[in-house]
């Protein structure tokens, strides 16, 4: 768990867990911020079409009601998942349109998104987190969903740090 916070490279977590990984499950991404996340967005693109499977892309949003509501016609309680839809839409343009041959799901929810995270792990092939790589004091106090992800994924994890970009070379739209 040290390594994912410190290493200014992505890392790959897979552990020996119950089940098979499905070859054609999709790649999970957790993403907070787009922008911040690009890092993270690039190797999630990359991945699913190198492997060509779909992209689930989890974001969560405090108070956004269901979206689900949205969907059905009550408006109420889902205006600002309904906006963060939206906006995460348009933020994954540029990487729909380098990578137009991955199917991609988005999928915006209440926070805390561990869980939802975690659900969607269930099939996928791949989950890709990004992480702020706090501190452990920050960590012991906030909590980690990169941490969380880790220890319960029934799949492989990579943990993708913010500033990750100089290390790796990975360009990104």
């Amino acid at each position: 768990l040290s390594v994912c916070t410190a290493a200014k490279c992505p890392v790959a977590v897979v552990r020996s867990v119950a089940g098979v990984v499905p070859d054609d499950g999709p790649v999970v991404l957790g993403v907070e911020n787009v922008d911040s996340d690009a890092v993270a967005v690039t190797v999630a693109f990359a991945d699913a079409q190198r492997h060509g499977t779909g992209l689930v892309v989890v974001h969560g949003v405090r108070g956004t009601g269901l979206l689900r509501d949205h969907l059905i016609g009550h408006d109420g309680h889902s205006r600002r998942g309904a906006a963060a839809l939206t906006a995460i839409t348009e933020e994954l343009a540029p990487w729909r349109s380098r990578y137009p041959e991955v199917p991609v799901e988005i999928r915006v929810v209440d926070l805390p998104a561990p869980g939802h995270l975690l659900q969607a792990a269930v099939r996928a092939r791949l989950v890709v987190v990004g992480t702020r790589g706090r501190n452990l004091a920050t960590r012991l106090v906030l909590g980690s969903v990169s941490h969380t992800v880790v220890r319960n994924a029934p799949c492989p994890v990579v943990v993708v740090r913010r500033d990750t970009l100089e290390a790796t070379g990975l360009s990104y739209p």
